[in-house]
């Protein structure tokens, strides 16, 4: 992980990073949301079977680096998505031979796909070609704020993010928040809704709030509170939600959608666990509190 401190990215190396985690098998992802977000985002402008240009320009790369601690050029910007589109073709909006690159076009002809990754895939190149500035990139919540402004998230179309949560040892040696997820609530595949936040242990004394579950949070305590929740005759995870710390007090939500394909006790100990020793990355749509949606993540 970079110097969080330094800014979240600050060179084309480091977007191209973020660009390839969607090279990864997620360990999660949510393939029926990503199919509504694909085909409003996609879909109504393209048919099943055509083909269509996704165009980036000099100005897409300004766009995107105006959110960026760094300069991002349009080359940069295009041969971090190649490894995941395929190769660009170039043309000039004149015949000059010697045009200028402010004036070329980098252009990729894409037809419509099925599977979530794929659409992850597109849905990503599509932001960037026409969105750019409701993509986030976060490395340190301390320092990144923009993308939880009440009034960047309601805008349109809906932020997506990526969130690269620090491993305990980044996280000490950087002095930012641990990725300490936080059982709040869980929907069985039966309809049963289980409160979990409440089975957490804080000292008595203390009264409940978010800087008293982040100072106390233990591991075992949050499986087990997901765990003691789950039987036989509830079915498995439909959508199950999490608190991670961004400072001290406050917290973000992270919802998850497994809709039955995640065993209760397995999914609860590799987010919970896992993501603590080793972090944990996120792609996801932001709602007001702030509210992420899962779209995929990927363990580290």
């Amino acid at each position: 992980m970079n110097d969080p401190k330094s800014r979240q990215i600050t060179s084309a190396d480091d977007l191209t990073t973020r660009f390839e985690w969607l090279l990864d098998p997620p360990h999660f992802i949510d393939d029926h949301y990503i199919e509504l977000f694909y085909n409003s985002v996609i879909r109504p402008e393209v048919k099943r079977e055509e083909s269509w240009e996704m165009e980036f320009t000099e100005e897409t790369a300004r766009e995107v680096s105006r959110g960026l601690g760094g300069r991002i050029n349009i080359g940069q910007l295009v041969g971090g998505l190649s490894s995941l589109l395929g190769e660009f073709t170039v043309e000039a909006s004149c015949k000059n031979m010697f045009i200028s690159k402010e004036k070329q076009k980098h252009i990729i002809e894409l037809t419509p796909v099925e599977t979530p990754q794929q659409q992850l895939v597109q849905l990503l190149a599509d932001y960037l070609s026409q969105y750019p500035s409701r993509l986030f990139f976060i490395n340190d919540v301390g320092v990144d704020k923009d993308w939880r402004r009440t009034e960047n998230i309601t805008q349109t179309p809906r932020e997506m993010v990526f969130w690269d949560l620090p491993s305990e040892d980044d996280a000490d040696l950087y002095d930012i928040p641990k990725t300490k997820l936080l059982p709040m609530a869980i929907e069985f595949s039966s309809g049963r809704i289980e409160v979990l936040h409440n089975k957490l242990r804080i000292p008595k004394r203390d009264k409940p709030s978010w800087r008293q579950y982040i100072r106390y949070f233990d591991c075992d305590d949050c499986i087990n509170a997901v765990e003691t929740a789950t039987d036989r005759e509830s079915g498995d995870i439909r959508w199950i939600d999490f608190r991670v710390p961004l400072s001290d007090e406050k917290t973000a939500r992270l919802h998850f959608e497994p809709r039955g394909k995640y065993h209760a006790g397995k999914f609860a100990h590799n987010l919970i666990r896992m993501s603590l020793k080793h972090g944990l990355r996120i792609i996801g749509t932001v709602k007001t509190e702030p509210d992420i949606h899962v779209l995929a993540a990927y363990r580290k």
